[in-house]
């Protein structure tokens, strides 16, 4: 009788302790944030994850890993275009003399060219205003204008970016302006920092995790050009990929110097999680 009463108690007490371990398993299975998810992958997980545990409660093996690997990816040059003016217009109509902008980034410029028409006038483009560059005499055809060497002669000028060119545009009439096509190769830094901290974000729980994250190692190509990101410009370029209500500027901060960093060629740049915060160094 006693015997029986002892089995009856162990079975009891074994049923008793696999319903406990299903529902802690149903518990911390879930994604919780900060502590939660830091006590999950400590602990319950790893039995969770195990080939013994049953498919339908079994934990994703990598789900934990995010907190222990540091993502890395190589910065290279990226070909872009500038085909507008710095008002935003893509064709420009002048009756008289005039002087029109173009807002040159910080890269290295492959091709530059525009098209120029008008009606029976005398019509002479200037870049830099440096001195006449293009002349026409009594243009009445369309004339499509390479001016790369013009715009490169100009750049040593530029004592910050972005930097405007302006093209002096002297004429008798009425001309026409358009199919502007400036080619570039430029490493886009802040786009990079702002992506690599979003994600970096996100792999903190948006903040709450409790712990510090090493989150990315950007590695910049030696092909890239020197540059700075201020941290202007990275709020700035935040901005326009509507991430700011995810990702608030006060939530990141430049290490060593608080508003702007030196990024150089052949060198790396850490995106990390600290003290609530998103570091970039």
């Amino acid at each position: 009788m006693a015997r029986a009463e002892i089995s009856i108690s162990l079975i009891f007490t074994g049923l008793i302790a696999i319903i406990s371990i299903t529902l802690l398993l149903g518990i911390f299975g879930a994604k919780l944030p900060g502590m939660g998810k830091q006590l999950y992958c400590s602990t319950v997980f790893k039995i969770q994850k195990s080939t013994y545990v049953p498919v339908s409660i079994r934990a994703d093996p990598s789900y934990c890993k995010s907190t222990k690997t540091l993502r890395s990816h190589l910065v290279v040059p990226i070909i872009a275009s500038i085909t507008r003016f710095s008002d935003g217009w893509g064709v420009k109509r002048l009756s008289s003399t005039g002087t029109i902008k173009v807002m040159l980034p910080n890269a290295t410029f492959i091709n530059a060219t525009l098209s120029l028409s008008a009606s029976s006038t005398d019509v002479s483009l200037d870049f830099w205003s440096d001195g006449n560059d293009y002349s026409f005499t009594s243009l009445n055809s369309e004339k499509n204008i390479t001016f790369i060497e013009n715009l490169t002669q100009g750049l040593p000028s530029c004592t910050s970016f972005p930097c405007t060119m302006k093209i002096d545009v002297n004429t008798g009439g009425a001309v026409i302006i358009r199919n502007l096509n400036i080619t570039y190769s430029k490493c886009f830094f802040e786009e990079e920092l702002v992506a690599a901290s979003l994600a970096c974000w996100k792999s903190a729980n948006y903040g709450d995790y409790s712990r510090n994250l090493s989150c990315d190692e950007l590695m910049v190509s030696s092909r890239c050009r020197p540059a700075i990101v201020t941290k202007n410009s990275f709020d700035e370029t935040l901005k326009r990929a509507n991430a700011e209500e995810t990702l608030p500027p006060a939530k990141v901060e430049f290490m060593p110097s608080a508003d702007r960093i030196l990024i150089e060629p052949s060198q790396n740049y850490l995106v990390e999680f600290s003290s609530g915060k998103i570091t970039i160094s």
